[in-house]
C-alpha cells in the first residue's frame, strides 16, 4: 500500500507542500503500528547547518529535498513527520534496526550528492535511529532516536547511529538502566559516557570518589563504573564507603584501572563485583557492564536513600 494511502486510512492528512505530516501524530503512528504487532523503527533525520547559516527559505529547501530521498529510499508504509525547520522524522514498519540504519546511511548519502549538484555546501545531514515493539515503547523508542542524533551529531556529524534498544530495564518504571561513571580523565570519561549512552543507559559523571560518593548516595543508579587512580579519594575508597553503607553496597561496581598485576586486579575484586583493565574495547564495556546487571538485577522496590 502506498504510504500515503497508509497514512490516510489511519485518520492522518500529510501536508501537501512538504510532503510531511504533523509531528504530534508521530507518537499515535507508532502506537498504532505497535497494534498491529509490527516491529518498527524511527529515524530522526537533522540538517545542521554552519555557523554562516542559510536563510529561512534555503534551509526549507534543504529539508524538502531529504523528504523527497526518503520517500525515494523507502517502501510502501513509510512516513515521514516535519519535527522541526532542520528535522525530520521517519516512521518505518516491518524493518529490522539493521535495515532501517541502512536506509538511513543510504538516503544521508543521495541527499549529500543532490545538494552538492546544486552547490548547497554549508550543511551536514545526521540519522539517529531506535527500533520500537510491544517491549520497546514508542515513546522510548522516540527518546532513543534523539539520543542517538546526538551521538552522531556529537560525534562530527554527518553519521547515521543506532540506538541499541535490547537495554537492560529497571522493573520498578519501566525505565533505562542508571549507569554513575567515576573517571579522572575527561577523555576517557567522555568515551566511556558515549558508549554506554548507545547501548541505552542513562548516564551521570563524576570527576574523583569524592565527587562520586556524593552523587551515589543521593540519587538512584543501578550500576558505577569506578576508575581505581584518581585524586583525592580513589576508585578503591569510594567502593568501600559504598560497601560500608546497607543502601549503596546492592549497587553493582564495574572497577577500571590500568593497573593489570594480579595483585592489583584481585585487591579490586576483593570488593568491586568485576575488574576490566586499561585499555579496553567500548564492546567489553558494555558487555561487562550488561553481564553485572543481569547478575545484580535492579529490585523491584527501591528503598529511599538517607543520607550518608
Amino acid at each position: 500500500m502506498h504510504s500515503d494511502q497508509y497514512a490516510v486510512n489511519r485518520g492522518m492528512v500529510p501536508d501537501i507542500a512538504s510532503g510531511t505530516y504533523p509531528a504530534d501524530l508521530l507518537i499515535p503512528a507508532m502506537k498504532r503500528t505497535q497494534l498491529l504487532g509490527h516491529p518498527g523503527a524511527v529515524v530522526m533525520f537533522e540538517v545542521s547547518v554552519s555557523a554562516v547559516a542559510p536563510r529561512g527559505a534555503e534551509t526549507a529547501e534543504l529539508l524538502k529535498m531529504l523528504v523527497a530521498e526518503v520517500r525515494e529510499s523507502g517502501g510502501p508504509g513509510q512516513l515521514v513527520f516535519r519535527m522541526t525547520p532542520t528535522r525530520i522524522a521517519v516512521l518505518i514498519s516491518e524493518e529490522t534496526l539493521s535495515a532501517a540504519s541502512s536506509m538511513a546511511d543510504v538516503t544521508r548519502r543521495r541527499f549529500s550528492d543532490r545538494a552538492k549538484l546544486k552547490e548547497t555546501s554549508l550543511f551536514s545531514v545526521s540519522g539517529g535511529v531506535a527500533e520500537f515493539t510491544r517491549e520497546n515503547n514508542a515513546r522510548r523508542a522516540l527518546e532513543q532516536s534523539m539520543q542517538a542524533l546526538r551521538l552522531a551529531q556529537n560525534w562530527g556529524g554527518a553519521k547515521v547511529v543506532e540506538f541499541e534498544s535490547s537495554v537492560p530495564i529497571g522493573p520498578a518504571n519501566d525505565r533505562p538502566a542508571r549507569a554513575l561513571v567515576v573517571e579522572d580523565d575527561q577523555s576517557i570519561r567522555a568515551l566511556m559516557r558515549e558508549t554506554l549512552i548507545r547501548a541505552g543507559f542513562d548516564v551521570t559523571e563524576a570527576g574523583d570518589g569524592a565527587e562520586g560518593f556524593q552523587t551515589v548516595s543521593t540519587s538512584r543508579f543501578d550500576l558505577v563504573v569506578l576508575d581505581v587512580m584518581m585524586p583525592h579519594v580513589g576508585g578503591l575508597e569510594m567502593c568501600q564507603r559504598m560497601r560500608a553503607h546497607d543502601e549503596l553496597s546492592r549497587i553493582p561496581v564495574l572497577m577500571v584501572s590500568a593497573l593489570s598485576d594480579p595483585v592489583d586486579r584481585v585487591e579490586g575484586l576483593e570488593i568491586a563485583n568485576d575488574y576490566m583493565c586499561k585499555p579496553f574495547s567500548c564492546d567489553e564495556l558494555v558487555a561487562r557492564a550488561r553481564a553485572l546487571l543481569r547478575r545484580n538485577p535492579p529490585p523491584t522496590t527501591v528503598p529511599p536513600v538517607r543520607g550518608v
